[in-house]
């Protein structure tokens, strides 16, 4: 009596594990279908957004000055300045911009 006592509760936990499974079951269902409805509803507002004459006429509103790059606006790596040196603890600054160490 004992045993069949043990084995009708360890039937009816399991058949509660297995509804509680099929309950999780369901909200991961739903949850992947509501996330693949988003992924659809993106892809045709990408869609509808990259359309050709769309961005045309965007470029043509937004870009219409610029103008090409001439050659006389490179200029070599060489010529950028330096950052300054960090301003350690003590450090002073005189009127010419340079740091002086000091106590």
């Amino acid at each position: 009596m004992i045993a069949a006592l043990v084995a009708a509760l360890v039937a009816f936990s399991q058949q509660h594990h297995a509804r509680e499974l099929r309950n999780e079951l369901g909200r991961l269902e739903a949850d992947l279908a509501e996330r693949r409805e988003n992924v659809r509803v993106l892809e045709a507002e990408w869609s509808y957004l990259s359309r050709p004459e769309r961005i045309k006429d965007l470029a043509g509103r937004h870009l219409a000055d610029l103008v090409p790059v001439s050659v006389y606006q490179l200029s070599r790596v060489s010529g950028i300045p330096l950052a300054p040196p960090p301003i350690g603890i003590g450090t002073t600054w005189n009127q010419s911009g340079t740091g002086e160490e000091g106590l």
